[in-house]
């Protein structure tokens, strides 16, 4: 998942959480005012609890070829050559 993926998904998580907190606000009889209010808190809680969990997905283009396949092994050529059968 790339980072523009994850903050558009945020976005949708913001907007989705406003709108159903409004017309439920609404529908449960407040004012659209205190509806209004309600929706700014619940994209502002939902959208930022979304971009930080999303976060945590976002590919940063680290390799894997610095992780010793091994454990006992320092290097990662360590490594290949502990797995290469012999000759």
């Amino acid at each position: 998942m790339s980072e523009i993926t994850a903050k558009k998904t945020a976005l949708a998580f913001a907007l989705f959480s406003f709108g159903l907190m409004v017309v439920g606000s609404v529908i449960n009889g407040s004012t659209f005012l205190t509806a209004l209010i309600r929706g700014g808190e619940a994209a502002i809680l939902f959208g930022l609890l979304g971009l930080i969990f999303l976060a945590l997905l976002v590919d940063r283009g680290e390799s894997m070829d610095s992780i010793p396949a091994s454990p006992m092994s320092e290097t990662v050529e360590e490594a290949s050559k502990e797995t290469e059968p012999d000759q």
